[in-house]
């Protein structure tokens, strides 16, 4: 019966549970719905907002776009315009420069053709002048040479006729080496004047082809000049042509934009008389429609009169007629009944016939079967009776796995709701609208204080946080040198091990150690009313704060109150996994110290070995035989054969037959300091 119970009890704990979690699960749905609404409702306020401010601001925009425009364009339609006459007035006056400097240029050219033209006429004329001068001295030789000669030819004729003709001779040959002279003088002179002149000529060709190609190069100057004048003079043509296409696309497209309003507005005038005129024409066809409407009505309605007149009559015809077959089918019927009744009352006497044979049997069979079971079961309870004293103590292992069971659902569920929680939506969103306000809320407030507020605020703040830091650094710190002395104390003084009672934390562990054996949880008082069962719960605690914490509270456990170890026997009957709560073998001492009740009964889970003897000595004769090694062998031939040990029980089990006394002998530690 215990494990069916305990199966009903485990399946009506988890059916509790998997309400529970459905419970929840539905709150946090509904949570989750609620949320997504009102997170729908905000973005569609915020959608709402924002589309109102777009709006607006896009009309603003699209406003002042325009204002931009017409005012760009009237800026630059000014900007052109002075532009136009800076250029018109920048070109009128290097017209005039150009215009100034040609002239003045042609000034020079012509002063500098002049200058060589008189430069020219006066080499000419010096020239002729040297000619006639030379003429001259040429005549004036020659009429001085003839004179000569006559007075030569008067002087000979005066003379001597010899003296005359040997002068005459030497004088014809002197003029003719003189008149030879003068003619090779006259030629040399006049090659030398021939090679001057065509010097002359050929500096002055010189002079007139450079000047040619000056005059040409001027004048493809002037031409280019004046070909760039024209192309710039196109070029501002061709600018103010785009300008004025670009004034005229701006004129069309307002013209055009004047015109699309226009239009727009006589489409929907006209829009506005066809709905007008729709409108009409269909108060007129309401109307006719109604006429015909009431006219159609009126027909039906006399159609209809006819009809429920003639429907009438057929109906108190067909009136008449059920009467007379509802008459018949009566009589009929109150003789189906009649026959229907003999029947029934046989079938009843047969059914009860029946029925008085039938249980008379079921009687007499369910005496031969409760009998019969009965014996069935006495001889169960013979066989269970001898089986029960071998199975006594795994069926005391039950709670043991309810409870680890319970411990594991718990965890389950709780890991299920961590994973759930964090998986969920809500609380994220509401920690980050938290986090974002006071975000918000700190800003503001930092932004209104002074620079010196915030600078103490600042100090203040860095320095709470610093000593929030040492604060728990001293207190991790704190914490693991109690546990550190507990650990070495609990070694020192050779403790027995944790026990198997709900593991509490550091702190409760060490309040409960300072307030007494009777404050803790899992020992009782000084009454012998025995303690309630403590589930564990699940806890984040280290494995060192708890081994710190069992040993702080088998310390604080008197030595007289402890009970002993089980034996190996009883340790290897058990092969579950899970750690199994039996009752403890008691070991007969042989020195018997009376110990007082009420510590007898606070706890009497605790194992009681004697003393250990010291390095040189030998073993007490009155030691039990855990001390002496017997149960180091069992325990090392259990470990040989592959036998799961199980833990060493704290507490007895309050279905024992008989709870064994306290032997009176001192707390020693675990039996590996034994060995």
């Amino acid at each position: 019966m215990l494990p069916i119970r305990a199966l009903e009890f485990r399946a009506a704990k988890n059916k509790a549970i998997v309400l529970s979690v459905f419970e929840t699960w539905k709150n946090r749905a509904e949570l989750r719905v609620m949320e997504r609404m009102i997170m729908d409702k905000r973005d569609h306020r915020i959608k709402g907002m924002m589309l109102v401010k777009w709006r607006s601001r896009a009309q603003l925009h699209s406003a002042a776009r325009e204002l931009h425009n017409k005012h760009v364009l009237r800026s630059i339609f000014s900007m052109w315009k002075n532009k136009t006459k800076r250029v018109s007035l920048i070109e009128r006056r290097a017209n005039v420069y150009l215009q100034r400097q040609d002239n003045i240029l042609l000034r020079a050219v012509t002063r500098v053709w002049a200058a060589k033209a008189r430069g020219e006429q006066l080499a000419r004329i010096n020239r002729a002048q040297l000619v006639r001068d030379a003429l001259g001295v040429w005549r004036n030789r020659l009429v001085e040479v003839q004179a000569l000669e006559d007075k030569a030819v008067l002087a000979i004729q005066n003379s001597q006729k010899e003296l005359l003709a040997r002068a005459f001779y030497v004088i014809r040959d002197q003029l003719r080496v003189h008149h030879e002279n003068e003619v090779l003088a006259t030629s040399h002179y006049r090659k030398q004047l021939l090679s001057s002149a065509f010097a002359e000529w050929r500096e002055s060709t010189a002079v007139r082809r450079k000047q040619a190609r000056q005059a040409r190069i001027a004048r493809r100057f002037f031409v280019e000049r004046a070909a760039f004048g024209v192309w710039k003079a196109a070029l501002t043509q061709k600018r103010l042509a785009k300008l004025e296409d670009q004034l005229k696309k701006k004129k069309l497209s307002e013209v055009f934009q004047v015109w699309r309003g226009q239009l727009k507005r006589h489409m929907m005038l006209r829009r506005v008389g066809d709905v007008v005129q729709r409108t009409v024409e269909q108060r007129v066809k309401y109307g006719a429609l109604k006429k015909w409407i009431g006219a159609v009505v009126e027909n039906k309605l006399q159609l209809l009169q006819a009809m429920d007149e003639r429907n009438n009559r057929l109906q108190r015809l067909a009136f008449d007629k059920w009467k007379v077959s509802l008459r018949r089918h009566r009589e009929d019927m109150s003789l189906l009944r009649s026959f229907q009744d003999v029947q029934r009352e046989d079938m009843l006497r047969r059914a009860f016939q029946r029925w008085l044979s039938a249980t008379r049997h079921e009687r007499l069979r369910r005496q031969r079967l409760e009998q019969k079971e009965q014996q069935l079961r006495f001889e169960a309870l013979g066989r269970a009776w001898d089986t029960w004293r071998d199975k006594f103590k795994e069926e005391t292992l039950r709670g043991t796995e309810s409870i680890v069971r319970l411990q594991a659902q718990r965890s389950l569920v709780f890991s299920a709701f961590r994973l759930w929680e964090s998986k969920s939506r809500a609380l994220p969103a509401l920690r980050f609208y938290s986090d974002s306000v006071r975000r918000k809320a700190f800003e503001k407030w930092r932004a209104s204080l002074p620079s010196a507020k915030l600078a103490r605020a600042a100090r203040e703040f860095d320095k709470e946080n610093l000593l929030r830091k040492m604060l728990a650094h001293w207190k991790e710190r704190y914490q693991t040198r109690i546990g550190l002395k507990a650990v070495a104390r609990a070694r020192y003084l050779r403790l027995p091990p944790a026990t198997a009672t709900p593991r509490p934390s550091v702190l409760g562990s060490a309040a409960a150690s300072r307030a007494g054996p009777s404050s803790r949880p899992g020992i009782g008082s000084s009454s012998s009313t025995p303690a309630p069962l403590n589930f564990p719960r699940p806890s984040g605690i280290s494995l060192l704060g708890r081994k710190a914490a069992s040993e702080r509270a088998a310390s604080a456990v008197p030595p007289e109150t402890r009970a002993l170890s089980p034996s190996p026997a009883t340790r290897a009957r058990s092969s579950s996994p899970v750690k199994p709560i039996v009752t403890p073998k008691p070991v007969p001492a042989v020195v018997s110290t009376p110990a007082p009740p009420a510590r007898t009964t606070l706890l009497s889970g605790f194992r009681v070995t004697p003393r250990p003897a010291r390095a040189g000595t030998a073993p007490s004769i009155l030691a039990p035989e855990s001390t002496r090694g017997d149960d180091v062998d069992s325990e090392s031939e259990d470990e040989g054969n592959g036998v799961p040990r199980s833990l060493k029980p704290l507490a007895s089990s309050p279905l024992s037959e008989a709870p064994p006394p306290p032997p009176p002998s001192r707390l020693v530690g675990r039996r590996r300091f034994i060995r």
